[in-house]
């Protein structure tokens, strides 16, 4: 089942929600590419301890280099995590992008959505990807493409609002795992940001009736604003994660 409860679960459920589209276990760590887009779906998780950390780096270290990427790991609040941060850290993995995981669960109440404002469709439509693309992707035409895959390879309830002359200013979606939902996607155009817009794509989200369990989501420990708005609708903290990049390797001088 899954869980909300922990945050080994957080980081199951996280891990379901947004994949790697190449993925390698090794029955202890699971090895995640998709062409560099997003942290998350180009990193290490490691859901279980291992014999030999310094042997298990290498071969992450190993198979990265033929995806072409750097050594990413996704490493968190979890006792169980600790060895292998602190041994990283002694290698020089530089430490990054602190993010908290929140939660709410069901026994926190219905919310009532703004009526009316957000249109919620269960398919991915371009004019959605689009929009939330050109405000938060990274990249040209093949990280789109890349992005669009992994949206595609998921369950999601997409959720997005207009302006006046009818073009998306906000969307947002909810991401389904089983009888659990990640909230994914919030994003606003700059022109239209402090009008609302965040809370009724969320409050539409929380009301849809495809989350007996509950939701989670992540949100950057310095988004004072959206962490804000979280709690105010219910949300909790339920533990941290970040990352651990490779340190740059040099290529040796001509002399």
């Amino acid at each position: 089942m899954e869980s909300l409860t922990s945050v080994s679960g957080l980081a199951a459920l996280q891990n379901a929600a947004w994949p790697g589209l190449t993925t390698f276990d090794t029955g202890a760590w699971l090895l995640r590419s998709a062409s560099g887009v997003t942290q998350r779906a180009n990193s290490v998780w490691p859901y279980a301890p291992v014999d030999d950390v310094d042997a298990a780096i290498k071969a992450a270290e190993s198979w990265y280099r033929e995806q072409r990427l750097p050594a990413l790991f996704q490493l968190s609040s979890d006792p169980a995590d600790a060895a292998l941060d602190a041994r990283l850290d002694a290698l020089g993995y530089r430490e990054q992008s602190h993010t908290v995981f929140m939660v709410r669960e069901a026994s926190a109440g219905p919310v009532l959505p703004a009526p009316g404002r957000v249109e919620i469709t269960p398919d991915l439509t371009e004019e959605w990807f689009d929009a939330w693309w050109l405000t938060s992707g990274h990249g040209g035409a093949d990280a789109a493409d890349t992005a669009r895959a992994i949206q595609e390879s998921v369950r999601s309830t997409y959720a997005l609002i207009r302006d006046d002359d009818g073009a998306p200013v906000a969307v947002g979606q909810a991401i389904h795992v089983g009888a659990c939902s990640g909230i994914y996607g919030m994003v606003t155009r700059e022109a239209h940001r402090r009008k609302g817009h965040a809370r009724a794509i969320l409050t539409a989200l929380l009301a849809e009736p495809a989350t007996p369990h509950g939701f989670w989501l992540s949100v950057t420990r310095s988004n004072h604003g959206a962490l804000a708005l979280y709690r105010d609708l219910g949300f909790v903290e339920a533990g941290s994660y970040w990352y651990r990049s490779a340190p740059l390797r040099r290529a040796p001088g001509a002399c």
